[in-house]
């Protein structure tokens, strides 16, 4: 089984020297046309993930399991146990945030709440499998219904402005 390297986001393969007396057990060498070159000091100048290729790294591992995975699963794609938490921790607080839509034009970028705090609320509770399907079909009813108020709302509204909640 292929290893991820956390510090250059690479699979290492058979030309990989592990480093000796490093203070870092991490540390690796690749072997670069037939030089030694140190990957923590190459990789970290040019091939360092960006944050939106972590998170799309985190949701191709979750498309990739059909059943719940441990937390020690993302060690697969190249997270540390702190990591990992931390940005599980932060997906978790966007999810429950109320939807928002860019609007992008030539210049610049238009952030529209789509919802209010109310219709989050709403759609958390039809969401919450602990609730009967009863409780979550009056949560759905009542979002949409507010959805739709809120929407019919800011048509009527002059461009760039919307109502306060």
């Amino acid at each position: 089984m292929k290893k991820y390297c956390i510090s250059c986001s690479s699979w290492l393969s058979s030309l990989i020297v592990p480093a000796k007396n490093h203070q870092n057990p991490y540390v690796h060498f690749h072997i670069y046309r037939y030089n030694l070159v140190s990957l923590c000091e190459m990789s970290r100048l040019s091939s360092r993930r960006t944050l939106l290729q972590r998170a799309k790294a985190i949701f191709e591992l979750l498309e990739e399991h059909k059943d719940p995975i441990p937390k020690s699963k993302l060690k697969d794609i190249g997270l540390n146990p702190n990591t990992a938490e931390k940005w599980l921790d932060l997906i978790m607080y966007i999810q429950q945030q109320p939807l928002i839509r860019l609007v992008k034009t030539d210049s610049n970028t238009i952030i529209v709440k789509v919802e209010g705090r109310y219709h989050a609320m709403s759609r958390r509770a039809f969401q919450d499998s602990e609730l009967t399907y009863e409780q979550r079909l009056r949560s759905i009813e009542s979002y949409l219904r507010a959805l739709v108020a809120r929407e019919l709302t800011l048509d009527d509204a002059p461009p760039h402005t919307l109502p306060s909640e």
